[in-house]
């Protein structure tokens, strides 16, 4: 009479299946990854913005506990950063006749020195953490060419702040 056959539910995925679903991730995949990369470019001239900020403030407090007049020189050509000890109190960086405390310093790939408004791209903080004249240092990114940091020392404190813009 009636055969009895046991029906057996499948589980499991398809081939098929599998592959739809490598291709969504491959497609989700290609569109976030520009994203992704220009997220990591900001925030590498961030970090480089960042840290020079910190060496100038570290120089402003070198120069306090030290009793020595100190400073940072930004060379442009190089893009390099490098934190000295104005040995010689001439009020810019001079080579051989100034102790170097850090550097030169590289950028990142990402970060270019777009200008400095202190003569001779040298920031030097005197014993009071004072400066000769206010001024700004401003970094850019090579990557998005949107995206400015601006680092503004006030003479009269010798006070760093970092704006981006």
């Amino acid at each position: 009479m009636f055969s009895r056959k046991k029906i057996r539910s499948q589980s499991g995925i398809t081939m098929l299946e599998i592959m739809i679903v490598v291709v969504l991730i491959g497609v989700l995949s290609s569109m976030a990854a520009p994203r992704f990369l220009n997220f990591i470019s900001r925030m590498k001239a961030r970090g480089d913005a960042a840290n020079n900020a910190s060496y100038l403030r570290s120089a402003r407090s070198m120069a306090i506990t030290n009793g020595v007049p100190s400073g940072v020189w930004f060379d442009n050509s190089n893009n390099q950063v490098v934190v000295f000890s104005d040995d010689d109190d001439n009020g810019i960086y001079t080579a051989g006749g100034d102790s170097i405390i850090t550097g030169p310093v590289d950028m990142s790939g990402n970060t270019v020195i777009e200008g400095c408004t202190f003569s001779n791209n040298c920031v030097v903080f005197d014993t009071d953490g004072s400066t000769g004249s206010s001024g700004t240092v401003t970094l850019g990114n090579c990557m998005d060419t949107t995206q400015t940091y601006t680092i503004n020392i006030l003479a009269s404190t010798g006070k760093v702040k970092m704006t981006v813009e």
